[in-house]
């Protein structure tokens, strides 16, 4: 067990290493969407693991409606990722904390946003960390 849990920590770091380093100057994100029609409006939800291209790594999600257009297919569920775009225009920094990478972000309108946001290196010394701790363990226990 302690080997599947080594190799799934250093498989995670190799997919984070490369988005941290271009989270600097690319966008990159994964999820999935759903759209609901209900009448004549759709509800769109997505929800998203997201490099913006500020440094940080956001999780968050996002719901509007939009009006129903018959000749649009709209999907149930659809997996969605991006990697390695150009920026889009972001909010702007208004903390020392964002400056550093740390957001929360709760928009009303017009789209109902909630992010939360860390540093994109975090995750990666978190993990590293994580598997550092774990393969010392199993060399103590040989």
């Amino acid at each position: 067990m302690r080997k599947l849990t080594r190799y799934c920590l250093i498989l995670t770091l190799l997919a984070l290493i490369p988005l941290w380093l271009s989270s600097y100057h690319l966008r990159s994100a994964i999820g999935f969407e759903q759209e609901q029609r209900q009448g004549e409006q759709v509800h769109y939800h997505y929800y998203r693991i997201a490099w913006p291209g500020n440094g940080s790594l956001l999780i968050g999600h996002g719901i509007s409606t939009v009006p129903y257009h018959p000749e649009q297919t709209y999907d149930a569920f659809d997996i969605a990722a991006s990697f390695f775009k150009p920026p889009r225009p972001q909010w702007p920094a208004q903390s020392l904390w964002n400056r550093l990478g740390f957001w929360y972000v709760n928009e009303p309108a017009p789209v109902n946003q909630y992010w939360l946001g860390v540093p994109s290196w975090l995750p990666v010394v978190l993990v590293g960390l994580w598997l550092a701790c774990v393969s010392s363990q199993s060399k103590f226990r040989r």
